[in-house]
């Protein structure tokens, strides 16, 4: 079994259950993030395994995986000149095209998708504003289902999304009230976004 993980950085290994991680990573990796993820696999017995940009180095091992990671990118284009989640999977299905991986080994595999928010920071950035982010949210949350299809037609036949978290209480947002509450509209734009979420995972 592996793992196809979309959204934040994480790592590899396979005990008698799990045989490699494969990593399509598109949203900013925080501390917080990779922590909870180190923390995760470590209870599965996973190590990391190897990113993307290091598969042709000398003795570089894809036995457990490979880690398409792209820290600040999204489902669309953000701030950041980076590979979004489309062409990240892209690269995933090159990767399979060259028959690194058996189709067991992917069809055994499971897909972690996560989000850290990256769309929204772009999104106000360019001027977005709060009475249209319903609209933002809805495309953005129809684009990953589509996203999370194609990686299902690539034979990964398990996948599991992450809720978007709290952005209300990132650094980044709490600073405006010296580290001591988390805002408001930071936390609601998350409650919109894991609603609608779960409204089109149901469907």
């Amino acid at each position: 079994m592996s793992i196809l993980e979309i959204g934040t950085s994480a790592l590899g290994r396979g005990s008698n259950h799990m045989d490699s991680l494969f990593l399509v990573d598109r949203m900013a990796a925080t501390q917080t993030v990779a922590s909870s993820v180190i923390i995760w696999t470590s209870w599965m017995g996973i190590g990391s395994p190897i990113p993307y940009r290091w598969r042709k180095m000398e003795n570089a091992s894809i036995e457990y995986g490979m880690n398409f990671a792209f820290g600040g990118t999204g489902v669309f284009e953000t701030l950041v000149s980076a590979p979004n989640m489309t062409v990240q999977i892209d690269l995933f299905q090159r990767q399979l095209q060259k028959t690194l991986y058996s189709k067991a080994d992917i069809n055994s595999s499971i897909a972690l998708v996560s989000m850290a928010g990256n769309d929204y920071t772009a999104y106000l950035a360019r001027n977005g504003t709060t009475e249209v982010r319903s609209t933002f949210t809805k495309a953005m949350i129809k684009q990953l289902g589509l996203n999370l299809r194609r990686i299902e037609s690539l034979g990964v036949r398990k996948i599991a999304v992450m809720n978007l978290q709290p952005l209300g209480c990132l650094p980044s947002e709490t600073i405006s009230y010296f580290y001591k509450n988390c805002s408001t509209l930071g936390n609601s734009l998350s409650l919109v976004h894991n609603r609608y979420w779960r409204k089109l995972w149901r469907s």
